[in-house]
């Protein structure tokens, strides 16, 4: 028989606590083994009174520690087997068996966990298979899970139990690193099945299990480990020496140097002697039959038949590859076996690609130095563009066959024809080999084809003039390549392809996929400043001073080239030489995640980095609601339905591990608010909204409506641009409107509740995220005095909306008048618009804009109209207003300053029970053609009007 002595930690605070401590308890004693479980749980709740049969309850009448109070439990157990474990498992009856079957066979595994079915095939459904049932190694949770371990009372002896510095977070990494650290093994057993209610109690015990807990777990964690195994070993062996070198860069023969037009080998040979030359050492360029042996310190050659012919004079180099073909033509070809055995011959071999390095596996003298870029000469001459234009710079084509689509013309052209961008492609003559073989590209109108074989100077003046550098290359030897450096350089952020493992922040890195590419590009436009910041900073980091310095220290450690050195010692001299570089020039980054969220239209999430597992993508409301939880990677989109401000908190998760947490916050960051209505009315009533959100959130806002040239000078602080206007570096946007699906339904999606339910203003609160509130818009003052008249509206968009009254507007005239008032008709359509005519008496408002009408109201002693936009004008001013309507209920114009005339004996309010059809002048959705038609109106008597705006005459 086993003995194992099991540790529960539990805080049983209520009867669901119970049952789950209780169900992980009859489960465990229900296992199909010859083993006596001895429990002993440590209980936090000093209140319990929940029983549990043949089970050791402690109390530490203490704050909770998961360390300390799992330390507790060592303390009392004596079997050989101890097992640590929540209290909300189900263990399935064979769990033991399975874990022993393995151990008998393999008695130094020291350490087991059981495979958790929901959990590991959600989140690590790549990690395991079908025919594997051992899983060895570390990791927490995909190996070792937190939740439930077992391990041999030996295990003690050496890690001494767990550190009590970790309270919650991180005990199970620390128990793995512990386990790692003495070389015990960890075998997870995948056949042994317990089930785990995932975070049950984490309710709790709420202040232990934050996000800030988390981050302050981490960095323990971290400084723990790195101090005790991760101090970086720095190499002492060989230190640089200030001498001067000689160095010979080959000329590949083939143009001129520097070249007059393309040629990447001999720009980057030019560049090399630049900066050597600044740096005090000797370079010459010299054809190879120019060279003797012991004529100089370092022959650096760039063509791998240059290379061999060295090697057969016995004269000792440095190798640059540089040909993609090698890929191309595969490792058959001939290509390829001559700059292999260039590169075996060679001291040592640089490749600019990094991805070369692997594929050349036959040899470990290959190693990855960066390409640069002339800070100098490439700048920006404005360093934020106006105006949205992009850029292709290649020569296409590969291995002879010029029509071939290496650099990926097809999908930027057709990525900016989607997006309806102007698009620039340019390079040699030969490119124009590709169009020819590909016509249907030149019929897209916003396409300039320049092939001329740009020269340096054209090359600089095209980057400035540009915005977004496009680069879907399938193949490079290169990477980052000269052209996306000198882009950014320029201060274009890239979209493009890359694999290598340099940061490179100003990119957007996506497939060869032309919707993918345009995805990249709105991405860039919506965070356009950011990303040319990011774009300048990184060429700064790829300058030719930085990558020449770099090659000098390995050039300085291979001086010996004039000796024998096996590959072994070659590459040991290498990697000394980075070891003691002084300043780590262009760090190698760990793999990572660095997403990047907006709020534009919806919350839209794109996991960028190379994080190479499966992450899981969670979104929260401001209630903590997850609206959205499931497993996505790095290079995908995430993107939810809903369109009206949530304050969303996304989070990206490695299994239990928090990566990423971003909520939003758009404080001093550019939203853009476009009004989908041209209507004034709507404009009117939606526009204070707009403020009290830039107030509330302190955010540089941008908003488009159709009526901007009233509200510019009233709303200081909000950039009003026209309809359809691009505004870039934004960080969410959000549509005013009132919008409905294909099949006629509210969209529910763009609206928190029915917006023909509820006031006109709270469409705009609701969308926004605001606390309904009636706010009038502020208008400009132009009638500064009274005068002794009336303005009244008579027409509108659609017959539902007039007073169906045949005889009201003419007696209300009549009694104005009699008053003594001028009633002045501000409605610009003509007598008898639609069957519908002026009544007489009245002073027809003269043709002119929006800002003529207001001033009239504004000297106006009152106002009577529709439920249309000069009556929101109206209600703006601090003249009175009064509204006729029937078809809207009186809850859908403001409370405040308004006098709503309507009939509730008769049909009325057809607005929230119907869609609107506009293009129905005589829409009346329940009586439509009966002598009901437009009763909502009809029924409304001058007599009633009358009476409301007898208080104002």
């Amino acid at each position: 028989m086993e003995n194992v002595d099991v540790i529960i930690l539990a805080n049983n605070v209520n009867d669901y606590h119970y049952s789950l401590t209780k169900k992980t308890i009859d489960t465990l004693l229900d296992t199909k083994y010859d083993v006596k479980f001895n429990i002993i749980i440590i209980e936090s709740n000093t209140d319990s009174e929940y029983v549990f049969e043949n089970c050791l309850v402690v109390k530490p009448n203490k704050k909770f520690n998961y360390a300390e109070f799992t330390n507790l439990g060592y303390s009392m157990c004596e079997s050989e087997w101890i097992m640590v474990c929540n209290n909300d498992l189900s263990f399935e009856p064979t769990w033991f068996e399975e874990i022993m079957k393995v151990y008998k066979l393999n008695p130094n595994i020291k350490s087991f966990s059981s495979f958790e079915p929901n959990f590991h095939n959600q989140y690590y459904s790549s990690f395991y298979n079908e025919n594997d049932n051992l899983y060895f190694g570390y990791h927490v949770p995909s190996v070792l899970t937190g939740w439930c371990y077992l391990h041999r009372k030996s295990v003690l002896d050496l890690i001494g139990g767990c550190d009590e510095q970790f309270d919650f977070y991180f005990v199970d990494n620390d128990y793995g690193k512990m386990l790692e650290y003495y070389e015990i093994p960890h075998c997870l057993v995948k056949s042994s099945i317990v089930h785990h209610v995932t975070s049950a109690s984490h309710d709790t015990i709420p202040d232990m299990v934050t996000t800030e807990a988390g981050a302050a777990a981490r960095k323990k964690f971290d400084d723990k480990w790195t101090n005790l195994v991760g101090k970086p070993y720095n190499y002492n062996r060989y230190t640089k020496k200030n001498k001067t070198m000689r160095i010979c860069q080959i000329n590949p023969g083939i143009l001129p140097i520097p070249p007059n037009g393309w040629g990447a080998v001999e720009k980057i040979i030019w560049e090399y002697k630049q900066e050597i030359e600044k740096q005090g050492h000797v370079c010459d360029i010299k054809y190879l039959n120019e060279v003797q042996k012991g004529d100089y310190d370092v022959v650096h050659v760039h063509m791998g038949n240059l290379a061999l012919e060295l090697a057969n004079r016995g004269i000792p180099y440095i190798f640059s590859l540089h040909d993609h073909h090698v890929v191309h033509f595969g490792k058959d070809s001939n290509v390829f076996k001559h700059n292999l055995e260039a590169i075996k011959k060679s001291v040592i071999s640089f490749t600019h690609a990094e991805y070369l390095v692997d594929y050349f596996d036959d040899t470990d003298k290959l190693f990855y130095l960066s390409h640069g870029v002339n800070n100098q000469y490439f700048q920006p001459s404005e360093k934020y563009r106006k105006e949205i234009k992009l850029l292709c710079l290649a020569n296409n084509g590969i291995g002879g066959n010029s029509t071939h689509d290496r650099k990926g013309f097809r999908f930027a052209i057709e990525a900016a024809q989607k997006l309806n961008l102007p698009i620039t492609v340019a390079g040699p003559d030969n490119n124009m080999n590709f169009f020819n073989a590909n016509p249907d590209l030149m019929e897209y109108s916003k396409l300039t084809i320049l092939n001329d074989n740009p020269n340096e100077e054209s090359v600089r003046n095209l980057y400035q003039t540009h915005t977004i550098f496009l680069h879907p290359s399938n193949l490079e030897a290169g990477h980052p390549n000269l052209t996306l450096l000198e882009s950014m350089a320029c201060g274009l952020p890239v979209v493009g392809t890359y694999s290598g493992s340099l940061e490179l922040d100003g990119m957007f890195v996506t497939q060869r996929d032309s919707n993918l590419i345009a995805k990249g590009i709105q991405t860039i436009i919506l965070d356009y400043r950011n990303f040319v910041d990011k774009s300048l900073k990184t060429a700064e980091k790829f300058s030719w001073g930085n990558i020449v310095n770099k090659m000098l220290q390995i050039y300085d450690s291979v001086t010996l080239i004039n000796k024998e050195y096996d590959s072994q010692e070659t590459k040991r001299l290498y990697v000394d030489s980075i070891n003691n570089t002084e300043q780590n020039i262009i760090p190698f980054k760990e793999r990572s995640v660095s997403p990047h969220l907006h709020f534009v239209n919806q919350p839209q999430l794109y996991l960028n980095g190379d994080y190479d597992k499966e992450l899981r993508v969670e979104f929260y409301d401001e209630n903590n609601v997850c609206h959205y939880g499931a497993p996505s990677k790095c290079g995908m989109w995430i993107a939810l339905n809903r369109r009206y401000f949530t304050k969303w908190r996304a989070r990206v998760l490695d299994g239990y591990d928090l990566l990423w947490e971003e909520q939003f916050n758009a404080s001093e960051k550019r939203v853009f608010v476009t009004f989908d209505s041209k209507s004034l009315g709507d404009t009117l009533a939606w526009i204070p909204q707009v403020e009290r959100f830039r107030q509330k959130h302190n955010c540089e806002l941008v908003c488009s409506t159709f009526h901007n040239e009233l509200l510019k000078s009233q709303y200081p602080n909000i950039t009003f641009v026209d309809p359809g206007s691009v505004v870039d570096n934004i960080y969410a946007l959000y549509s005013l409107g009132i919008f409905y699906n294909s099949d006629g339904s509210v969209d529910y999606n763009k609206h928190k509740n029915n917006p023909r339910e509820i006031p006109l203003i709270q469409v705009a609160s609701d969308i926004l995220g605001l606390e309904f509130e009636e706010v009038k818009p502020n208008l400009p003052l132009y009638g500064i005095e009274k005068k002794k008249q009336v303005s009244i509206a008579i027409h509108s968009t659609a017959q539902a909306k007039y007073w169906n009254n045949p005889t009201g507007w003419q007696e209300v005239v009549d009694y104005v008048k009699l008053k003594g008032y001028e009633v002045v008709l501000l409605s610009r359509e003509h007598d008898g618009y639609m069957g519908n005519f002026n009544p007489q008496g009245i002073v027809q408002h003269p043709e002119g804009p929006t800002e003529d009408i207001l001033q009239t109201i504004q000297e106006s002693e009152l106002f009577i109209g529709l439920s249309s936009g000069l009556s929101w004008l109206a209600w703006g001013t601090d003249t009175p207003t009064v509204i006729i309507s029937g078809f809207t209920d009186d809850s859908l114009e403001p409370k405040i300053g308004i006098d709503r005339i309507i009939n509730k004996s008769v049909c009325h309010g057809c607005w929230g029970r119907h869609r609107f059809n506009p293009g129905d002048w005589y829409w009346c959705p329940d009586y439509k053609d009966t002598p009901r038609q437009f009763e909502c109106t009809k029924t409304i008597t001058s007599e009633m009007v009358i009476d409301v705006i007898k208080k104002y005459l």
